[in-house]
């Protein structure tokens, strides 16, 4: 009792019994029958040793001993400000902690919360050229395409209609086609609760500037580089001002 060892014990043991750890307490308890073998042996050991070192050894060894036992015996009868102390470091870590949280939340965030809902949509059977004007007017690279019961059935980007222009004009035919001729029909896509961060490394992999957001087969959104960059940009500036 009043040392730094017993008092420590007595907290585990408080907190074991407070949230029902019987399992811990009963491997506390034996590992503490354990070690007192150990302890025993050390003190008899210490007890029967003869041999001399000198008086200045005898002197150190005994100084240090004292300076330990106060430790002990200070540290055991009166561990409040060593408590008061180890709750205020905790305090600043969990602080640390948390701000590198916010931080670093981009690394596990809801695709829902940040795609672009109700995307821009042209059917797959409408002319080339309005979809040229939609991708102009909106100021977007590419446009999803969809069929009559508006099931996503393809992309169409803005390469993809510069690619039809040039067909057009190397062939010199009149009619520059549908929107179904020229679009990317193998469509990688993402579900509506993906995470935000396991899209954005795909995307890059494969070289995509957006990705179809899907909810049971349905198109409900879209996620873009420019998206995400915004949602970078975002949380970089809450980190700040944390």
């Amino acid at each position: 009792p009043l040392t730094a060892g017993f008092m420590a014990k007595f907290f585990v043991i408080t907190l074991g019994i407070q949230s029902g750890l019987w399992g811990l307490l009963a491997a506390l308890v034996v590992g503490s029958a354990v070690a007192i073998y150990y302890y025993l042996r050390v003190i008899y050991a210490m007890s029967k040793s003869t041999e001399s070192t000198g008086e200045s050894a005898n002197r150190l060894e005994k100084l240090l001993a004292l300076v330990l036992l106060a430790s002990i015996l200070v540290l055991g009868s009166w561990p409040q400000p060593f408590i008061a102390y180890a709750g205020g470091l905790k305090n600043l870590l969990l602080k640390t902690v948390n701000q590198s949280a916010e931080v670093f939340m981009l690394h596990s965030v809801d695709l829902s919360d940040y795609m672009v809902q109700g995307p821009i949509t042209i059917l797959a059977e409408a002319d080339l050229f309005d979809a040229i004007h939609m991708i102009i007017d909106n100021r977007i690279s590419g446009i999803c395409v969809v069929d009559e019961h508006d099931d996503l059935v393809g992309l169409l980007s803005e390469i993809d209609c510069l690619r039809a222009i040039l067909a057009v004009t190397y062939n010199e035919h009149g009619d520059v086609g549908k929107v179904g001729d020229y679009m990317t029909k193998e469509v990688d896509y993402c579900d509506l609760h993906a995470d935000l961060v396991d899209i954005a490394d795909d995307m890059v992999k494969k070289g995509h500037r957006r990705r179809p957001v899907l909810d049971h087969g349905k198109l409900v959104g879209q996620v873009t580089c420019r998206q995400l960059l915004r949602v970078v940009s975002e949380f970089n500036q809450n980190a700040v001002v944390v």
